[in-house]
């Protein structure tokens, strides 16, 4: 699946045998700037909270580097928009959880 930066995989950790989420950004081809990359990940490695997605970790390969992330099995908001639009109570339980997100 393409990620609003590169690919994104679905993967087993097989040590724990946990899901996660693996982001592969080809960092010559990406349009982002790579200290913006470097920082976002720094941000994220300091999070410890239920309401933002988990990071476990990165490396660079060659010229690609990969994040491993917590896996979310509902995919991103807008996958979760295309059977059609959310009722009012769905809209109040996002807007509470990303309000706790923001919080955090």
């Amino acid at each position: 699946m393409s990620g609003s930066f590169g690919v994104v995989y679905r993967a087993l950790h097989l040590p724990s045998l946990t899901t996660v989420a693996v982001k592969q950004i080809h960092l010559e081809d990406s349009d982002d700037d790579i200290s913006e990359i470097q920082q976002e990940i720094a941000h994220l490695a300091q999070c410890d909270s239920e309401y933002v997605t988990r990071y476990y970790g990165s490396f660079v390969k060659g010229y690609k580097l990969w994040i491993i992330m917590e896996y979310l099995a509902g995919g991103s908001g807008l996958d979760l928009l295309k059977p059609g639009p959310f009722s009012e109570a769905h809209i109040s339980i996002i807007c509470r959880e990303l309000l706790l997100g923001l919080e955090y």
